[in-house]
């Protein structure tokens, strides 16, 4: 990912998000909170927030950076005690050894740079170059500038 904003920016970026259908508010959010100038990951069950993340990383603007968030959907051990993991450039920023019941990210609408909450947000501040996804839980990011081919 590419931030094109300051880490004192006063507006709400949305990085990431994979929500549930409907409007329960469960899901899992990546985004950056102005009101304490930090990257957030979060995990929510309808409404009620299971895990909170505040992370601490600085960087600027327009620089490339490898973002990678790791969870189950069932909210158990990825590895290490942990169910929720970040890291950015292959070094970890945060991790959560919390755990959520079944419904908290089995979402199905993943959104990049923006969220249904409104208002809308600026999604033109956060690129996104090469998203991958995976179905299995993957904690080794070695070949993250690996492109690979599709048949």
């Amino acid at each position: 990912m590419k931030l094109n904003f300051l880490p004192t920016d006063p507006s709400r970026h949305y990085i990431w998000t994979f929500e549930a259908p409907g409007w329960d508010f469960s899901g899992l959010y990546t985004l950056f909170d102005p009101t304490t100038n930090q990257i957030r990951a979060c995990v929510v069950e309808k409404g009620v927030f299971k895990i909170k993340l505040f992370l601490s990383w600085s960087w600027e603007i327009g620089t490339l950076a490898h973002y990678a968030v790791v969870w189950d959907k069932d909210g158990s051990n990825i590895g290490e005690g942990k169910t929720l993991l970040v890291k950015i450039n292959d070094i970890e920023i945060g991790s959560s050894t919390i755990t959520w019941g079944t419904t908290g990210t089995q979402g199905s609408d993943l959104r990049v740079g923006i969220s249904r909450e409104v208002p809308p947000f600026d999604p033109s501040k956060i690129v996104i170059d090469n998203l991958k996804t995976y179905n299995v839980c993957k904690i080794n990011f070695s070949d993250k500038d690996v492109e690979a081919g599709y048949a």
